[in-house]
């Protein structure tokens, strides 16, 4: 790619000196008119020459090619984003189970919360599991404020035991 660019360089240089050299050599009046035009034509050439190089068989392979990997990185992207979207769901509903956990005055172990897309296209916590005591108030406040029912929400030790 520097080779070509150099070389284009070289020829807008060359096709210059080319220009003066010739104004510099050519008398005034209809000749130098005639002159002027054709340095802005070698000139014009000059500035083009990269576009004859172009292999336009090529080109509308290569722009698919582009297309499609384009869309393969969007695809990623997207899959990248939904992990991080579903990922900070889930971490910020379980720190949220365990701070009311605090509030509530118990100390649960380990809080695990579990998400799922929605037929709106978005994540939604559906699923806890809290490794601590059976509480009520607990299990009512994560139905309330979390959605999360009382049969999606898995005790680790029950009441019973």
């Amino acid at each position: 790619m520097t080779e070509i660019l150099r070389n284009w360089i070289l020829g807008l240089a060359g096709a210059a000196v080319f220009c003066v050299l010739c104004s510099a050599v050519t008398p005034d009046g209809s000749v130098k008119r005639v002159q002027k035009m054709l340095c802005g034509v070698v000139m014009t050439l000059a500035l083009l020459s990269p576009i004859k190089g172009l292999d336009m068989s090529g080109y509308s392979l290569n722009l698919a090619r582009c297309r499609q990997q384009a869309e393969e990185i969007g695809a990623t992207a997207q899959e990248i984003s939904d992990s991080l979207s579903r990922t900070f769901i889930e971490e910020r509903c379980a720190a949220y189970i365990l701070d009311k956990a605090r509030l509530l005055g118990s100390e649960p172990g380990e809080v695990r919360v579990t998400a799922r897309w929605s037929s709106e296209g978005v994540w939604y916590p559906a699923e806890a599991e809290i490794e601590a005591q059976y509480d009520r108030r607990l299990s009512e406040k994560i139905e309330e404020e979390l959605g999360i029912t009382a049969q999606n929400q898995h005790w680790s030790i029950n009441e019973n035991d």
